[in-house]
């Protein structure tokens, strides 16, 4: 069933074969930890409330943190979807029924809230429903930013990225002893446009000292960041002597310019 799976994420949802939405249902629910992480990539694609129920078992049953982050991306995602047309006029588009939202959101919390479950299962779940944020979802984010548990803490400054409100912790994170939390806050702001995050951003990955690790977060920051200079800067890092750093480089100038495209359609549409 993999390779099958694999060949669905291939093809855009309209050249599926007429089993495939089936396929991935039925595969959320396999014995096989990589056919449920497949399957669960490419459900968002054939997102209905019947494939939206099917990723909420899974993550109420999945013990693979894996499997799990993948589940809850796909659920984010059609939940974004779903929350973004709320204001819309033609809702029509929208993947989920407003019952099936409600429904997808009351689980993920009921999953956040359940302190027996596994920790990693958990955070996968609040980062879902941070595609939708509610005043659980809120006070969460700040409960988990509060803690000292760094799983915790990076989950939450993901969140942040998604959720507006949170430039003064996310300034904070990068004053933050802990690698992982200083790397996801950068990113975080970056995509949160945050302008007084900018110069540490912009200096991390300019820093031929700073750890590889941290320094590949800043330049896939820079993709996020605003303005000419970190386009200047991912310009002449696309040209570093380090093949890790010139890559990720290429790819954010990459990023960044279909962003841009995307945004000028978008302007064009709006002005017909």
């Amino acid at each position: 069933m993999s390779e099958k799976l694999e060949r669905l994420g291939e093809l855009p949802f309209w050249e599926w074969p007429h089993d495939g939405t089936a396929t991935v249902h039925a595969a959320l629910s396999s014995d096989s930890v990589d056919e449920r992480a497949l399957a669960a990539e490419v459900a968002y694609h054939a997102m209905s409330d019947a494939m939206a129920e099917g990723l909420v078992t899974m993550l109420q049953a999945e013990k693979d943190e894996h499997a799990a982050s993948t589940a809850a991306r796909s659920l984010g995602a059609a939940l974004e979807a779903c929350d973004a047309d709320e204001e819309d006029a033609d809702a029509a588009d929208a993947p989920l029924t407003e019952t099936c939202f409600e429904s997808t959101l009351s689980a993920l919390q009921a999953i956040y809230g359940d302190s027996a479950r596994p920790a990693a299962i958990r955070r996968a779940a609040l980062e879902a429903a941070a595609h939708a944020p509610r005043p659980w979802v809120v006070q969460a984010i700040e409960q988990a930013f509060g803690d000292a548990d760094i799983d915790g803490k990076v989950c939450a400054l993901f969140c942040m990225s998604i959720v507006r409100g949170f430039e003064k912790q996310l300034l904070a994170a990068l004053e933050s002893d802990v690698p992982r939390v200083r790397g996801q806050a950068m990113y975080s702001a970056a995509v949160r446009s945050v302008p007084a995050a900018a110069p540490r951003i912009l200096a991390a990955a300019a820093d031929a000292d700073e750890t590889r690790e941290l320094r590949v977060v800043a330049v896939d920051a820079l993709a996020h960041l605003a303005g000419d200079e970190a386009a200047e800067l991912l310009s002449r890092l696309s040209r570093d002597s380090d093949a890790t750093i010139a890559e990720r480089a290429s790819l954010s100038l990459e990023e960044r310019a279909e962003a841009q495209m995307a945004a000028d359609l978008h302007r064009v549409l709006e002005d017909e």
